[in-house]
């Protein structure tokens, strides 16, 4: 993790809401790494990105987008999330500030999001990721 995935909050969390956390932290890692098996492991066949204009992107196309270098993640920090665990469902609110590179400019986004997750099988998986 070190400088890839930063942690900004005292991890305070037990049970299934810290397997919820590890499940993120898993998919900021994968993320940064471009590790599409990785990711595509954790999301939900039908997992949707709502970006903050509103437009929302499949499963696939998210991939491609990190495949291509579209989107090149290079570092994320997870700032005081705040996790629900209801069932078989998790919610994650968070800020995330993901460093990423664009046509060589750097840039740092501050992105208030909400993960939905989902339980199957004993694991849980993003169904969702809303930035807007």
């Amino acid at each position: 993790m070190g400088d890839i995935v930063k942690l900004r909050f005292d991890d305070n969390f037990e049970g299934e809401e810290k397997e919820v956390l590890d499940r993120l932290i898993a998919l900021q890692l994968a993320l940064c790494k471009k590790d599409i098996a990785g990711m595509s492991d954790l999301l939900y066949h039908n997992f949707v990105l709502v970006r903050g204009s509103g437009r929302k992107e499949l499963k696939q196309e998210f991939l491609r987008d990190i495949r291509k270098d579209v989107l090149h993640y290079v570092e994320t920090k997870i700032k005081n999330p705040k996790i629900t665990v209801d069932g078989n469902k998790a919610t994650i609110n968070v800020k995330i500030y993901i460093k990423t590179r664009v046509t060589g400019a750097q840039i740092i986004w501050d992105l208030k999001s909400r993960f939905l997750l989902k339980k199957k099988e004993g694991e849980w998986y993003f169904t969702e990721w809303d930035t807007t």
